[in-house]
């Protein structure tokens, strides 16, 4: 934990900047070109799943003489094999359905079942795609299936190839390598289900056995459904093997990103059912820059230009307006990515479909992980109801003769012609554009304050110290009455700089004397403090404290620091 203050060259800091984001420049062009065939490859993927899933047999008899180019030697040799073995042909019988949305792979399959109806077979041929290289044989598969009375079903299949969806937990499948006899195939079948215990559901005729298989395939797709997305991780570790990380990751990340692929489901509108969307945030992070008056701020995001659309802009903020508008701008961000994913297909620039649009926002917009949420304090405000925002996409300067900045170049270095969107109010609105940011960030749940000016940063600081230090005694109890071992209790105070200022770390506390003393571990690295470095011990007087936080597991804040938050407020932290 440490307290962001600016850096002692902001001149180098921004050339620093400014070339390391030029070479992330050409490692986000790779990206975009290589995201690409990755996100195809996994929205083939997921629409191959959903396929199989939605997928419902028609079954009709057929002949064999009408399916020219098939083996037909296969389905009469294992006939004769099954008949050896006790099982008798029921008939040729095709799925209509899978015929028709495959006519490349059009087959039959051939079916049989045992004597004593408890082994039903069906037998079939695949016709190898003409275009897979190098050529391939034909898939010949032999299916053994047995039905069990408590819902258990029993599968042995030899050839083909075992699918990497997976399956239910009453459904056990066996996959025998295509060498294997036709008997001795029926004999592992039959000696499995023998292990497994259990009484068999025997079955009379056909019609019991396709309506068995459409009973089966109808309780499979409600597995994979009640699944969802949660398919494909196992899935694809099962494909990739030890490859998974390398291979696999990256489609799984693109699945997750696009959950529509697997329900079908567009955004809804604003004002309907909750929009189907990540809370990751799309910006990476926000740039700052004073304006001419050197009061108000210039916010730019950073992050929008990966996912090939221009950055968001706010000009004129507040001095105090800084968190209250990134706020705002992250919830944007997220909003525009939906409207994007629902606009159809246009052979019109993108940039020129959203170059001047209106979105109303509300709390369902919100990301509940927002970096500028409270975790367990939102909604900080009781005022809800729904608000508009318009975006205009100008230049950074805004057709001004003002100096092109480090803002502007470094979007330059992702876009030759870096035009930013601009979020402002709707032409309708009356009242200034800070009143409409602060109504706009408390009609969403965030506690925005009314506007001030740089200079009362000072002031605003020892306002929040002030509070903070009044819990003071409320904090020292709890502590002293032991905390949960996943929660910690910080501290704020300043350290004397060479320079002869106050850098301000955190003390993770771990013991509060009788007579004051605060006893703890120095957790920020400190810059300009050669006396102190990160881990050591140190012992506070009760009276140096400036703020206090609380974080709970893996260091989430449970209790924001006062100061932090006006730091925020006012920028300090960009």
């Amino acid at each position: 934990m440490r307290v962001p203050t600016p850096p002692s060259k902001p001149g180098d800091a921004a050339k620093d900047l400014l070339k390391a984001l030029a070479e992330l420049r050409d490692a986000a062009n790779q990206l975009q070109a290589a995201s690409k065939p990755i996100e195809d490859r996994a929205r083939r993927l997921v629409q191959s799943v959903r396929t199989a899933t939605d997928h419902r047999a028609e079954f009709a008899p057929v002949r064999a003489a009408d399916f020219t180019g098939l083996d037909l030697d296969f389905y009469a040799r294992t006939e004769r094999e099954l008949a050896a073995a006790g099982v008798r042909v029921l008939g040729d019988y095709e799925d209509a359905a899978f015929n028709r949305r495959s006519p490349d792979k059009r087959s039959f399959y051939r079916l049989g079942l045992s004597g004593d109806g408890t082994v039903a077979a069906s037998w079939f041929v695949f016709r190898a795609s003409p275009t897979a290289q190098p050529a391939r044989e034909p898939t010949r598969c032999l299916v053994l299936h047995s039905w069990a009375q408590d819902g258990r079903v029993f599968m042995t299949m030899r050839g083909g190839s075992e699918s990497s969806i997976p399956r239910p937990p009453w459904l056990d499948i066996r996959q025998l390598g295509a060498a294997t006899g036709t008997a001795d195939a029926l004999r592992s079948h039959r000696e499995r289900v023998a292990a497994a215990g259990g009484a068999l559901r025997p079955l009379t005729g056909v019609d019991e056995l396709l309506a068995a298989r459409l009973v089966e395939e109808a309780m499979s797709a409600e597995f994979r459904n009640a699944q969802g997305l949660e398919l494909f991780e196992p899935m694809l570790r099962k494909m990739f093997g030890d490859k998974f990380e390398e291979r696999g990751r990256p489609l799984l990340d693109a699945i997750r990103r696009h959950p529509e692929w697997w329900t079908g489901e567009r955004p809804a509108p604003s004002g309907g059912a909750p929009e189907t969307r990540s809370d990751a945030s799309p910006i990476t992070m926000f740039l700052r820059s004073r304006e001419s008056d050197g009061d108000r701020a210039h916010l730019t995001t950073f992050g929008l230009t990966l996912h090939g659309l221009p950055e968001l802009q706010m000009k004129r903020v507040a001095a105090n307006h800084c968190r209250a508008a990134r706020f705002l701008m992250e919830t944007v961000a997220r909003k525009l990515l939906a409207h994007v994913a629902r606009l159809p297909p246009s052979d019109e620039p993108l940039e020129q479909r959203i170059a001047d649009v209106e979105f109303p926002l509300s709390r369902a917009d919100v990301s509940a992980s927002g970096r500028f949420v409270v975790p367990g304090g939102y909604p900080e405000t009781d005022e809800p109801g729904p608000v508009r925002v318009r975006l205009v996409l100008e230049g950074f300067t805004g057709g001004s003769r003002r100096k092109r900045g480090m803002l502007s170049g470094l979007l330059s270095a992702f876009r030759s012609d870096p035009e930013l969107l601009h979020v402002t109010p709707p032409p309708d609105h009356a009242d200034t554009t800070d009143a409409w940011l602060r109504e706009c960030c408390r009609r969403l749940g965030h506690d925005a304050p009314p506007p001030r000016r740089l200079d009362e940063l000072d002031a605003q600081m020892q306002v929040a110290s002030r509070k903070a230090r009044e819990t003071l005694a409320e904090w020292r109890e709890r502590l002293r009455a032991g905390l949960p071992a996943d929660q910690a209790l910080v501290v704020k105070v300043g350290l004397a700089t060479t320079s002869g200022g106050r850098e301000f770390v955190w003390v993770r506390v771990t013991e509060w004397l009788q007579d004051g003393t605060i006893v703890g571990t120095l957790e920020s690295k400190p810059r300009d403090c050669p006396d102190y470095e990160q881990g050591q011990t140190m012992r506070i007087a009760e009276a140096d404290v400036f703020d206090r936080a609380f974080y709970g597991q893996a260091r989430s804040m449970v209790v924001h620091a006062p100061t932090d938050i006006v730091a925020e407020e006012f920028g300090v932290d960009l």
